[in-house]
């Protein structure tokens, strides 16, 4: 029997974070995101993010500067990516799990 490789998707031509906004913007009371400790829709992970983005650029980041992240998984991690993002921001995201002294490096 010969194995075949699977085909790898179309690429697409835009920024990932302009795919989650359309799809914000289409389908605002869909659900989202579900996890452990709740669940956000469309409209609300767009919403909340936009906020934080708002935050974030307040605190002085600027556009490509890198933004650490180190979050529990939980229901506020893609807010969080979609917020820096939003920013302009680059995204740098550290595992909670990993000891204090690595995450220091």
């Amino acid at each position: 029997m010969e194995s075949r490789q699977p085909t790898p998707p179309a690429a697409a031509n835009t920024l990932i974070y302009e795919t989650i906004n359309r799809r914000c913007a289409e389908q605002p009371s869909s659900s989202a995101v579900c996890a452990w400790d709740g669940e956000f829709t469309y409209g609300e992970i767009d919403r909340l993010s936009s906020v934080l983005a708002g935050e974030i650029l307040a605190l002085g980041v600027k556009p490509e500067d890198p933004v650490l992240v180190c979050l529990e998984k939980s229901r506020w991690v893609p807010v969080v990516m979609l917020a820096v993002w939003k920013a302009g921001a680059c995204l740098v995201l550290l595992d909670a799990t990993h000891p204090t002294t690595r995450l220091h490096m």
